[in-house]
């Protein structure tokens, strides 16, 4: 796969969660791995929604993650070293610390790994290499795509936005996520319309 450079589309997602550990960071992305002893509330039971989620939009995936108790880790899913467009290649935290090819050290890059040996602990995942053809179609057509991003993440996130009773989240502490600004929390947005049940002329039928 060719590397797109300065003309690609990036990606980053930070949490402050617990961090993934040293131990199971290669495991996290690799694919068709068994995830034992996740609760049936738990997301990745079965180990394709990271990657072929990210990979159908980007060449490169980098996760950075960090736990309380251990120092920082960093793993890559490339498409540059990879022969075959189906195929990737796994870099490991070594490799990356060591001897990371020189076209991977972005700017974002950069950023990524500053700030997660900064934080206490969690993760973050950085996507490059993006195609921006779609973006680029919509933005000709006077649209502003990162609004419908924004809006599909409010209403996806819904009950977690607005409080949730499920695993070790409570309804009192609602979750907060920030797109394209630290300061703005996006507000769910309910696909259900379920403040409007019993509202209106026709009882909210």
């Amino acid at each position: 796969k060719k590397w797109r450079g300065e003309d690609a589309g990036t990606l980053v997602v930070q949490d402050n969660g617990e961090g993934i550990p040293r131990g199971k960071m290669v495991s996290s992305l690799s694919f068709n791995t068994e995830r034992e002893g996740r609760e049936l509330w738990e997301l990745g039971s079965f180990g394709v929604g990271l990657k072929d989620s990210s990979l159908a939009h980007g060449n490169e995936l980098t996760v950075f993650s960090k736990t309380q108790d251990d120092s920082y880790s960093v793993v890559r899913l490339s498409g540059a070293f990879s022969d075959h467009k189906q195929n990737w290649s796994l870099i490991n935290d070594e490799e990356m610390k060591t001897n990371i090819p020189r076209q991977f050290m972005t700017e974002l890059y950069r950023q990524s790994l500053e700030r997660i040996q900064e934080m206490d602990h969690g993760t973050i995942v950085l996507l490059e290499d993006m195609s921006t053809s779609s973006l680029n179609e919509e933005i000709q057509q006077g649209l502003e795509p990162t609004e419908g991003i924004a809006d599909f993440i409010s209403m996806v996130f819904c009950d977690y936005l607005q409080g949730i009773d499920i695993g070790p989240r409570s309804a009192s502490e609602p979750l907060s996520i920030y797109f394209n600004n630290r300061d703005q929390p996006l507000i769910p947005l309910d696909p259900f319309f379920k403040s409007e049940i019993g509202v209106g002329i026709l009882g909210g039928v």
